[in-house]
């Protein structure tokens, strides 16, 4: 699964490392800096955590995109029946930095770092937590504006009829409601 991820370039070690990252991730969900820790303290794998930053920087939105399908498609494949209900949430992740750029942006996060540059992160999962899709938001963005073309690109990208859409308050404006019924 992992082997199709990484760019080219760099596929043999990007994805041995990578594979290593999503082990130790399931074994012990940490940071990556955790999971250096964890990886040398539990297993003696030593991973310089430099080595994790470079081997991300070599997955690009292609391979992202791949990485989200191979995702759906595996946990299609743990389902017994069709995708029916999908749980939507949104989570605001902040930088220990004050620049900004296109993506991370200053924004309104519930911690209270206003200061700081952060991203919205959007998550679907299944009933069972199994992961559908995710997408990346500019800090900036509110949660209730990211459902605009959600469901039209679950509906297209993953071929689902019809769904039960669990969100909390901030997604269920009046706005995002009639969007849900347009789409059906």
């Amino acid at each position: 699964m992992l082997r199709v991820i990484a760019n080219p370039a760099r596929r043999k070690a990007s994805v041995a490392l990578l594979r290593i990252m999503v082990m130790a991730s399931i074994a012990k969900p940490l940071s990556k800096r955790g999971s250096t820790i964890m990886l040398e303290h539990d297993f003696g794998i030593s991973i310089h955590l430099n080595q994790v930053y470079r081997m991300i920087d070599f997955l690009d939105a292609e391979a992202i995109e791949r990485a989200k399908h191979l995702s759906y498609t595996h946990t299609q494949s743990l389902l017994p029946e069709p995708l029916t209900v999908l749980f939507y949430d949104c989570t605001m992740l902040y930088f220990e930095s004050f620049t900004e750029d296109e993506l991370k942006q200053n924004g309104y996060i519930k911690d209270g770092k206003f200061n700081q540059s952060q991203i919205l992160l959007a998550l679907m999962v299944t009933t069972s937590g199994l992961p559908v899709s995710n997408k990346v938001f500019g800090g900036s963005k509110f949660e209730g504006h990211t459902l605009e073309n959600t469901l039209i690109q679950l509906r297209e990208t993953y071929k689902i009829d019809k769904v039960i859409f669990a969100a909390d308050a901030a997604l269920l404006s009046k706005d995002n409601i009639a969007r849900f019924r347009a789409v059906g």
